[in-house]
């Protein structure tokens, strides 16, 4: 860059940032009330999703280590399953 380029922004200032809106309510926001809505709805069966990891249990052999036999080399060096 020339130094014509740069003394370009020597007069901008920052700008101020514009006021965002505050959608929380003071009053009601750390209430017992709204404690108790979030935990009738964290216990309301019908907002659980399809339990299908509880009581769920690996495969038999699933988490087995791989034996020396069934792991190989790529031509990189890298190395593979032998299925």
């Amino acid at each position: 860059m020339s130094s014509e380029e740069d003394s370009e922004y020597k007069g901008e200032g920052i700008q101020a940032d514009e006021q965002v809106e505050d959608t929380i309510d003071e009053g009601t926001a750390d209430s017992g009330a709204t404690l108790q809505s979030d935990e009738a709805d964290a216990a309301d069966k019908s907002n659980i999703i399809k339990e299908r990891t509880r009581g769920a249990e690996p495969a038999a052999g699933s988490y087995a280590e791989p034996d020396e036999d069934s792991i190989g080399e790529d031509s990189e060096g890298n190395a593979v399953r032998n299925d």
